[in-house]
């Protein structure tokens, strides 16, 4: 299979959202995210949680967000980014940060889980790892499709980056800025960026497994760097 026929192949954030894929992974993380918050936390703290989440997204509207618009964040991708944020927040102010980002790292990491467990054939990012896998050479065709996706990603306002290498081997950029990173700040703390961080780490190294390479990123932006430095090698 050509890696440009490929499902998702160029698309960006927005169009993302609105493919038949992003339902099912919405439906599946909101479900994960339910079961692991009912364990840890039981039902009534939940449901204050619950709460306390939605007046924090209310007040949060009230905000001026037009410096992250002004990058080309539609209100919609804006409210997408958001939520994981403002859970992280709420979590971190009622349990402390260690421990939200353990639980956060439990929804993300079974949620993962539950992909594979499925084998719909994407994660939790859309990344259609089996039409992938069935390219000649899939590493390559990972890195093509990746790569693809950065520009409309940022026309979306999404992130910025600037590629480092890509070659036979290894694929490694570098992201200088965030959205994710700029909403967390502005809600007070980066940290509160855990999710979205956290979820590069639950699933490229199972594509990885999947695909031949190697994930890392030894900075990130959320911990105070200048970027976050993907490198994707291949094994």
């Amino acid at each position: 299979m050509k890696v440009e026929n490929i499902t998702g192949y160029g698309k960006g954030f927005v169009d993302s959202l609105t493919s038949p894929e992003a339902k099912i992974i919405n439906r599946i993380q909101m479900k994960v995210i339910r079961k692991v918050l009912f364990k840890e936390l039981g039902l009534i703290r939940t449901v204050k949680l619950g709460w306390k989440v939605y007046r924090e997204n209310k007040k949060m509207k009230l905000h001026d967000w037009s410096f992250i618009e002004k990058q080309g964040c539609s209100k919609n991708a804006l409210q997408i980014l958001l939520y994981p944020i403002l859970l992280m927040k709420v979590l971190a102010n009622t349990e402390g940060m260690e421990r939200a980002q353990e639980i956060a790292s439990d929804m993300l990491d079974k949620t993962e889980e539950d992909f594979v467990k499925k084998n719909l054939g994407f994660n939790s990012f859309g990344i259609p790892i089996n039409e992938l896998k069935t390219c000649k050479d899939s590493y390559k065709s990972f890195t093509r499709w990746l790569k693809a996706s950065h520009e409309p990603f940022e026309k979306d306002g999404i992130h910025k980056i600037e590629i480092e290498n890509h070659s036979e081997d290894t694929f490694a950029f570098n992201m200088t800025y965030c959205a994710a990173n700029e909403i967390a700040i502005k809600c007070g703390n980066s940290a509160f960026c855990f999710p979205w961080c956290y979820l590069d780490d639950a699933t490229f190294p199972n594509v990885g497994v999947q695909l031949g390479f190697k994930f890392e990123r030894p900075e990130k932006l959320a911990s105070g760097a200048s970027k976050c430095n993907f490198c994707f090698t291949r094994i």
